[in-house]
């Protein structure tokens, strides 16, 4: 029996954030900082994606504006993320957490020095076995990928607008969040097109 290749990277990508949750005493918001690290990650090989198709098919429209309003879309959830965190623990101290995240040491080294890279390799690995090697630089256009990124700042933003709901119906749990958060990765990931 075959197994479908979502499934594995579903489980890679829930397996780290439930290892630091139960083992490392991540808190929520090095969780969610941690998808948001993917999230960069992921834009910025979409930029790559939109240059190679944009440079195959050698089309009119360019694939500068939708790598801006990608940007932009990123960073506008970005800060809605930390606006929900501001709400949820308003003593939080962003710069804080994130240098206490980057600098996070498991076995003597220092989890940033691990994550980044880790986070390279995978997402360059997508880009060459789902993208490269499939040849959807030459099939699919820039506007199509630009609707498939698209679709995913929507579905990242309605989870934060369900986060925002039940903490105004005074759920306000920590792993409630993170069993939340880790579903809705799973459901997107195994739903959505490899592009």
């Amino acid at each position: 029996m075959r197994v479908n290749p979502k499934y594995i990277e579903v489980l890679g990508d829930t397996i780290i954030p439930l290892l630091g949750y139960f083992l490392w005493e991540w808190s929520l918001y090095f969780i969610v900082l941690y998808f948001i690290l993917e999230l960069i990650f992921s834009e910025g090989f979409m930029y790559l994606k939109y240059y190679k198709s944009h440079a195959f098919q050698a089309s009119k429209r360019g694939w500068f504006i939708p790598a801006t309003l990608g940007f932009f879309a990123l960073s506008s959830l970005i800060i809605l993320i930390h606006l929900g965190f501001l709400s949820l623990t308003p003593t939080i101290d962003f710069e804080q957490q994130i240098s206490l995240f980057l600098s996070y040491e498991d076995m003597g080294i220092a989890q940033g020095f691990i994550i980044f890279p880790l986070l390279f390799i995978s997402g360059y690995q997508r880009y060459k076995l789902e993208f490269i090697r499939l040849n959807k630089h030459e099939t699919l256009s820039v506007q199509q990928l630009w609707r498939t990124q698209w679709v995913k700042y929507i579905f990242v933003l309605l989870l934060i607008g369900f986060c925002a709901l039940m903490l105004l119906i005074g759920i306000n749990n920590s792993l409630t969040y993170l069993v939340i958060i880790l579903l809705a990765s799973a459901s997107f990931k195994v739903l959505s097109k490899p592009i």
